[in-house]
């Protein structure tokens, strides 16, 4: 019988440094076909549980690249990202949130009629992501958007703003996780921790803001897997 999985995508190794520290007796790294020293794959076998546990690299292409090579390699049941994020207007380093909704906010069509903002053509604009985990009502709900470089004030324009309804996020990588597994038809979760805040002054080194969203990570990671 074929083998069945839950997949767990983060963007870099150094997200889930202490998460396979954590679970080490329980991972075995599985040879993908391509090589390079940021995408990689694990298999954790924890209480009779199948888990992957994939690194997808930085940015919208590599995140598409290895999560379409993953879900057509194996039988995944449940795409599940995790990692930090930036917080556009509220938020404290270490904040836990759920994921709704996502957008590119690094594509414009809108010279065409009847396009928004992070739309592409024959697709809608806005990426949903699942809520149907029980553990999705543990923590505050967030929009999150995407695009291929590090966000500052300058891209929070008004369709931006008219858009978002709640609490904004900002990564490199979870609209394309969406939009890849909405592509191949399979279920997206996101929960992504606060490491920066772009409208205060956030005092924290990237040190002392890893060892705090790390954790966070570890502990929405070990939740979940309670939960499958």
């Amino acid at each position: 019988m074929e083998k069945k999985f839950y997949l767990f995508i983060f963007a870099e190794p150094l997200e889930t440094e202490q998460l396979r520290l954590k679970y080490s007796k329980h991972l075995e790294q599985i040879k993908i076909d391509f090589e390079n020293n940021f995408q990689n794959l694990y298999e954790l076998n924890w209480n009779n549980k199948q888990i992957l546990l994939a690194h997808c690299g930085v940015g919208k292409t590599n995140s598409a690249l290895m999560l379409s090579y993953l879900l057509t390699k194996f039988n995944i049941l449940k795409v599940i990202n995790i990692g930090p994020a930036i917080s556009i207007f509220n938020g404290s380093v270490g904040d836990i949130y759920c994921i709704q909704n996502c957008k590119y906010y690094d594509v414009n069509l809108t010279a065409l009629p009847n396009y928004k903002i992070g739309q592409l053509p024959s697709l809608q604009d806005v990426f949903h992501c699942n809520q149907d985990l029980k553990i999705c009502s543990n923590f505050k709900k967030a929009n999150i958007i995407t695009g291929d470089s590090f966000i500052n004030k300058s891209i929070i324009n008004s369709d931006i703003l008219d858009w978002n309804t709640n609490n904004l996020l900002g990564d490199m990588e979870c609209c394309s996780l969406a939009h890849t597994s909405f592509i191949f038809g399979k279920p997206f979760y996101s929960f992504k921790v606060i490491s920066d805040c772009l409208e205060s002054n956030n005092n924290l080194e990237y040190r002392q803001s890893k060892a705090i969203w790390e954790l966070k990570i570890i502990d929405i990671f070990k939740d979940i897997l309670g939960e499958l």
